[in-house]
């Protein structure tokens, strides 16, 4: 979504940015570090402040994205992969050329090797958190469904 984030207090330097790839959830680890309170085990966030502090330039190059048994999705700076696996569907979107994620590129045969990068990088994330939610490795396309 790309949602603009403002941190602001002391030692946080004045007039800078960063264009860093962050997440919502990086928030509370970052507060931590800033408190001095240590981060409990488990959190799926990053700590911000090396990055005002100059010490990194980024926190993260990927974010995995679980809710509930419904859905799964893995992102980077530019390639996002949502994995429905009840129904089996896919969906791949080109965040760079498509930010609204509005032409899922999952079939298209030149994006192949995107969505088996994705899907990797999907079950890395799915290990490392102990998600064992199994994945849909085609796409079927969902039925459609009649709103009038």
């Amino acid at each position: 979504m790309r949602t603009p984030l403002i941190i602001s207090g002391p030692g946080v330097p004045r007039g800078t940015s960063t264009s860093a790839f962050t997440y919502l959830f990086d928030l509370f680890p970052t507060l931590c570090d800033v408190l001095g309170i240590e981060r409990p085990a488990g959190l799926a966030g990053e700590s911000l402040l090396p990055l005002w502090k100059g010490m990194r330039v980024a926190v993260r190059d990927s974010v995995f994205l679980p809710f509930m048994a419904l859905q799964r999705a893995v992102r980077d700076e530019r390639w996002k992969l949502i994995a429905y696996p009840k129904v089996g569907y896919l969906q791949l979107f080109d965040l760079a050329a498509d930010p609204h994620e509005t032409t899922n590129l999952v079939e298209r045969p030149e994006h192949v090797a995107q969505v088996t990068r994705l899907q990797a990088l999907m079950r890395t994330w799915q290990a490392r958190v102990g998600d064992t939610l199994a994945l849909p490795i085609t796409s079927t396309r969902p039925p459609p469904i009649d709103l009038t």
